[in-house]
């Protein structure tokens, strides 16, 4: 549907939407006590959890654009950081809802739109994103949810994965799999724990390391 087949209120809607994530994209990140902690952690797989407007959402959000895009702030562990352009994965828990709702709005906030060079879209939902390096190079991002099937997930070789809401076990699996060839990195960001395994598997073994 094009823009002539919109009413006018659609149209201010659009229009709005487009100045707001316009006037927001690439500003400075100054992080609260708990998300650079987050940042800083030196563990392969880390959590962010908290409710509606909590700013987990930005963790995850800026944690990607750190590694796909090359430019990390001081503050961010060099230990942590790749060299050259990165596959990513950012996982949620429907297209429409966690892909349309919840995370465009927050590419279009966070990432300076010069960067993305390339969307990729399948029945109108980002299914993709190519992002500028600051060495020249692409970095990728796909953009996957809980509704496709476990197979979708196996035979992918990248460096990290941002599950945005607690994904189900055979996804993660298969993604953490993914993860080996380049030692790489998971986080996640959650509201209210939907999946007891993540408690079970991650947070209590967290919890008694040294």
């Amino acid at each position: 549907m094009g823009l002539e087949d919109s009413d006018d209120e659609e149209i201010e809607r659009l229009l709005r939407e487009v100045e707001e994530a316009s006037s927001d994209a690439g500003r400075i990140y100054e992080p609260h006590a708990k998300q650079k902690a987050f940042h800083q952690a030196p563990q392969k797989i880390r959590a962010v959890f908290g409710g509606n407007r909590s700013g987990k959402t930005e963790c995850g959000t800026l944690e990607a654009r750190f590694h796909s895009t090359g430019d990390y702030p001081a503050w961010y562990p060099l230990a942590q950081r790749w060299s050259g352009p990165t596959r990513g994965r950012i996982v949620v828990t429907d297209y429409r809802k966690g892909g349309n709702e919840v995370l465009e709005p927050k590419i279009a906030q966070w990432f300076d739109p010069d960067s993305i060079t390339k969307i990729e879209r399948f029945m109108g939902h980002i299914v993709k994103l190519h992002i500028k390096h600051k060495t020249g190079g692409i970095s990728t991002i796909d953009v996957m949810t809980h509704e496709q099937d476990d197979m979708a997930f196996e035979g992918w070789s990248g460096h990290w994965v941002w599950f945005d809401e607690p994904p189900p076990q055979n996804k993660f699996i298969a993604c953490m799999r993914g993860l080996v060839d380049f030692s790489g990195r998971a986080w996640m960001t959650l509201t209210p724990i939907s999946e007891p395994w993540i408690y079970d598997q991650i947070v209590t073994n967290a919890i008694s390391e040294p």
